[in-house]
């Protein structure tokens, strides 16, 4: 997360959000979520470890359900082993 936040910039206020110093893993998709119902028009996208999509994947079927505009990478960092 630490290199998302050098490499992934913004330049608008309130596009982009991450889980903060103390690493709330989890939160990503509700994120894109809320984001898309406050947004509709726009595209989200995740950036996840694997521990953080293995927390949360069953909102993915939330995501589809609604048909809520969202990219989702998924980045297997050896988070469950």
């Amino acid at each position: 997360m630490d290199i998302g936040r050098t490499i992934f910039t913004h330049e608008k206020p309130r596009r982009k959000l991450d889980a903060a110093t103390f690493g709330t893993m989890g939160i990503g998709f509700a994120a894109c979520i809320s984001a898309q119902v406050i947004e509709p028009n726009l595209w989200t996208i995740a950036v996840m470890g694997d521990s953080a999509f293995g927390f949360s994947a069953l909102e993915c079927e939330t995501l589809t359900r609604y048909k809520l505009g969202t990219v989702v990478f998924i980045i297997n960092n050896n988070g469950i082993v």
